[in-house]
């Protein structure tokens, strides 16, 4: 899903609640990604030599520029269109989320705001869109990884977390947060992520950083404090590692 992918700036140019009756339709190319959830009804999408079947509560991904086909024999669908920088789909994606009671009522909400239009709902509809995207990264995480070996480590990955910002942090706080070694956090959390946690943790600290540069409001030496870097050397060179430009570099891209 498109929401796996960090830094991405969303822009909302419409939200429809669409009812059809028994119908198959073509559409052809469109500039625009659409996200879409079937509050009622069934459908089956055709793509290229895929399809996929859509049940009541399943959210739809289609990316721009694509021609697809699709048939129902009823549904009800809150469609919200959108330009997305920093990431150019190119497959159909399909999540069942595991809370259709909740994705529903952030659709919902979504649309009321857009239907009424009051002061600042394009900033209320951004963030309700926000919060659902990160509910179902998180569930996407999840249901990629062992769920047993991810509960033995939960805790310590939560910890980390929520204090990557603190310089002292380390990973053997973070694994007796769990009650575990450290060799054994080691070994799982990769086991479970693909990346050891020395390198997660890096990662945290490069994402917030970024944030700040964009922000333009701090000096280099400060954000590297703030995120969580002891020493402005080493977090240059991590940036550069991680981004391909110095904190520097990577300022002047993003004006």
């Amino acid at each position: 899903m498109f929401f796996a992918k960090d830094d991405l700036n969303l822009h909302i140019i419409g939200v429809f609640k669409i009812v059809r009756e028994s119908t198959s339709f073509d559409t052809s190319k469109r500039n625009y990604h659409v996200l879409s959830q079937r509050i009622s009804g069934k459908a089956e999408v055709f793509f290229r030599e895929d399809a996929y079947s859509l049940k009541e509560g399943d959210i739809l991904y289609l990316p721009p520029n694509i021609d697809y086909s699709q048939s129902t024999e009823g549904e009800t669908v809150i469609a919200v269109h959108m330009n997305i920088v920093g990431y150019e789909g190119k497959e159909i994606n399909v999540l069942s989320p595991q809370n259709k009671g909740g994705s529903k009522d952030a659709f919902e909400r979504i649309h009321e705001e857009w239907r009424v239009r009051r002061y600042g709902y394009q900033y209320r509809s951004l963030a309700i869109l926000y919060d659902l995207l990160a509910d179902l990264h998180v569930q996407s995480v999840h249901a990629s990884v062992d769920s047993k070996e991810f509960d033995v480590i939960k805790d310590a990955v939560q910890y980390m977390d929520s204090r990557y910002m603190d310089p002292s942090l380390t990973i053997e706080q973070a694994a007796a947060h769990s009650n575990i070694s450290t060799v054994y956090f080691r070994r799982v959390f990769k086991s479970v992520y693909g990346v050891t946690p020395l390198k997660h943790l890096i990662s945290l600290r490069i994402q917030y950083a970024k944030r700040l540069l964009a922000s333009g409001y701090y000096r280099v030496y400060e954000i590297a404090d703030m995120a969580g870097f002891s020493d402005e050397k080493y977090f240059s060179t991590a940036f550069k590692k991680e981004t391909g430009k110095t904190p520097s570099e990577y300022s002047e891209y993003i004006v």
